[in-house]
Formats: C-alpha cells, sequence, structure tokens
C-alpha cells in the first residue's frame, strides 16, 4: 500500500472551502478535518468544545455555546 500523501490544507482554508451554513455543518467540518485532512500528528478520531473554539478563529461564531461531552 503507498503512503497517505500528507495534507498542506490547514483547517482555515477547509473550513472556508466546505463554507457550513450552520453550527451542526461547522462542527461535522471541523470533525471531518481533525479525522482525515489534518497533519498525521495532529488528528483525532473525536472532537471537544475546545476544538470547536479553537477553529472558531477562522472568522466563524457560533450561534450557540459548544455543549459536548468531555
Amino acid at each position: 500500500m503507498p503512503p497517505v500523501a500528507e495534507t498542506t490544507q490547514d483547517i482555515k482554508s477547509f473550513v472556508t472551502a466546505k463554507n457550513p451554513r450552520s453550527d451542526v455543518q461547522f462542527a461535522a467540518t471541523v470533525a471531518y478535518y481533525f479525522q482525515f485532512e489534518a497533519p498525521q500528528s495532529e488528528r483525532k478520531s473525536a472532537i471537544n468544545k475546545d476544538d470547536l473554539q479553537d477553529a472558531c478563529s477562522v472568522g466563524r461564531q457560533l450561534t450557540q455555546s459548544p455543549h459536548l461531552r468531555e
């Protein structure tokens, strides 16, 4: 199996390209990024409220406070 190519796209570019229209779509976009698109060292299978709040630095504000299980 050939090695998986490392992506160079950052979360800001990824979220901007996907253009989520709701908080749910935004959360799904962030989760997808961290599971499949993030640099290998930053990948994770689950996100938390801190990940969503950090991702908001791309210029999006959540309409509601994220209530996720820790």
